[in-house]
């Protein structure tokens, strides 16, 4: 914890966490799996595309890279 407060208060703008996998109860997948809306009022600049798939969703934002989100069980996501 002490170096991630390091890291935020040096300008780490982004965080990629690791967790150890887990077997997930279906229920909970299809909890995690339904579509919902996204928050992208914080994202830098204007929203020029969303890429949509079955188990990640992409955003692209003019001037910036991409972003990603999803499950990432199968590297979907790209990390």
């Amino acid at each position: 914890v002490e170096a991630l407060r390091q890291e935020l208060s040096a300008g780490a703008l982004a965080l990629i966490a690791e967790v150890a996998e887990r077997e997930v109860p279906k229920t909970e997948k299809q909890g995690l799996l339904t579509p919902q809306e996204v928050a992208i009022g914080h994202l830098p600049g204007v929203v020029t595309g969303v890429f949509a798939s079955e188990e990640c969703t992409f955003v692209t934002v003019e001037g910036a890279v991409p972003y990603g989100c999803g499950l990432n069980g199968d590297g979907q996501v790209g990390l």
